[in-house]
C-alpha cells in the first residue's frame, strides 16, 4: 500500500482532529510485515507542507520533520519505489486517459504511474484524488 502525503501532514500535525487516525494506520504499517510504500516525492511534499507551507499554526522545526521521516524509514516494511524504464510510457498512458490535470494534480499522476510500474494497488489517502485512476483501491486512512 502506497501512504499519500496527506496521511503523513494529519499524523504530524498536532491540531489535526484526525491525528491519532493517522497516527494508528501508520503505527499499524511500520509495525507490520506487509510491505508499505513512499516515493520521495511524498516525502519532499511532506517536509513542504509541515516546515512552512501553510499546514500548520507553528511549523514543523526541519529537525522535528526529518526526525519524523526518519522513523518511518526505521521500519524493515517500508520500500521507496522510484521510476522504471516503463516510466514514460506509464506516463503517456494515464495522462492521455486523463488530460484535465493540471496544477498539484501532477503530483498524485506522478504517484499512480510509479503505483502501476511497481504493481501496487492500493493508496491511503485523505483525499479521492486517486479515484480517477483505474486500478487503484483509495484507502480512507483517516475515517477508521
Amino acid at each position: 500500500m502506497m501512504v499519500d502525503t496527506s496521511i503523513l501532514v494529519h499524523a504530524a500535525n498536532r491540531q489535526s482532529t484526525s491525528q491519532q487516525a493517522a497516527r494508528r494506520f501508520l503505527a499499524g504499517l511500520t509495525d507490520g510485515k506487509k510491505p508499505w510504500f513512499l516515493t520521495w516525492p511524498i516525502q519532499y511534499e511532506f517536509l513542504r507542507l509541515v516546515s512552512g507551507g501553510g499546514v500548520f499554526y507553528e511549523p514543523m522545526r526541519s529537525e522535528e520533520a526529518l526526525e519524523f521521516l526518519a522513523a518511518l524509514h526505521r521500519s524493515a516494511s517500508l520500500k521507496i519505489v522510484q521510476e522504471t524504464p516503463a516510466h514514460a510510457t506509464v506516463l503517456a498512458e494515464l495522462f492521455k486517459a486523463n488530460p484535465e490535470i493540471k496544477d498539484e494534480t501532477f503530483r498524485v499522476l506522478h504517484t499512480a504511474c510509479l503505483m502501476k510500474e511497481h504493481g501496487i494497488a492500493e493508496v491511503a489517502s485523505g483525499t479521492g484524488e486517486y479515484r480517477r485512476f483505474p486500478g487503484i483501491k483509495v484507502i480512507h486512512a483517516l475515517a477508521r
